[in-house]
C-alpha cells in the first residue's frame, strides 16, 4: 500500500525559506548560487541514482529523461555552497552561446534544511497535467519527475532533511565554470556563498 502523507497537517519544519543577499550575485541566482538561461528542450541525465531523491524511480547512472530540461536552466558554480551535491548533470547546447549544463542539486544549510534546485523550468511540465509543455514529455519522464517531487515533499514533511539525509558534497569533481558566458552575462567574480 502506498504511504499517504497529509502535507496540510505536517509541521513542514524544513520548508522555512530565507532570502540571502550575496554581493555581486544577480537576482536570478541569489538563493541557490545557480543561474538560468534560455534553452531548447533537452533530457535530464541521472548522475547519482542511489540518492534518496531518486528512490523508487528506477534510475540508473546515465538514465535519461527527455523533455525535462528546457526553457530556462540552472547550474552549479564553484562558489555554490560547500555541501552541494550534483545529482543530475545534463549537457545543454545553447544556440550561438556554447554548451553548458543543467544541474539537479541539493545542499544542506547550517539549519539542517535541504535546498533543492531541479535545474530547469520544464520540471513543472513534467509534474503538472495543466502545464504548458513546449514539447512532448514521455510518460517515463513524467513518472520520474513526479516520483522525485513526491520524495522531496515527503521528506520535507518529516522535518529538516539534512538530519536524516546529510549530503556528501561532490561539487569539486565537476569543476563547474565561474563564467556565465553561456547564460546571463559575463564571468561571476568575487562572489562567495554564505
Amino acid at each position: 500500500m502506498a504511504e499517504v502523507v497529509d502535507f496540510a497537517e505536517s509541521t513542514m519544519k524544513a520548508a522555512i525559506f530565507s532570502v540571502m543577499q550575496i554581493p555581486g550575485m544577480k537576482r536570478s541566482h541569489f538563493a541557490t548560487g545557480f543561474t538560468s538561461l534560455p534553452t531548447g528542450v533537452m533530457e535530464r541525465l541521472a548522475e547519482d541514482p542511489t540518492h534518496w531523491l531518486f528512490a523508487g524511480t528506477g534510475a540508473k547512472r546515465g538514465s535519461t529523461y527527455p523533455g525535462l530540461v528546457g526553457v530556462e536552466i540552472d547550474r552549479a558554480y564553484p562558489f555554490s555552497p560547500a555541501t552541494t551535491r550534483i545529482l543530475a548533470h545534463s549537457p545543454v547546447a545553447c544556440a550561438d552561446r556554447g554548451t553548458t549544463h543543467s544541474d539537479l542539486t541539493v545542499y544542506t544549510a547550517a539549519s539542517g534544511a535541504a535546498v533543492v534546485s531541479v535545474g530547469t523550468m520544464n520540471w513543472r511540465s513534467g509534474i503538472s497535467s495543466d502545464a504548458p509543455a513546449p514539447a512532448h514529455i514521455p510518460g517515463s519522464s513524467v513518472a520520474f519527475a513526479t516520483r522525485v517531487t513526491r520524495n522531496l515533499l515527503t521528506e520535507m514533511a518529516r522535518g529538516p532533511i539534512g538530519k536524516d539525509h546529510p549530503q556528501r558534497a561532490n561539487l569539486a569533481q565537476y569543476r563547474p565554470s565561474a563564467s556565465t558566458g553561456t547564460g546571463t552575462g559575463g564571468a561571476v567574480t568575487g562572489v562567495q556563498a554564505r
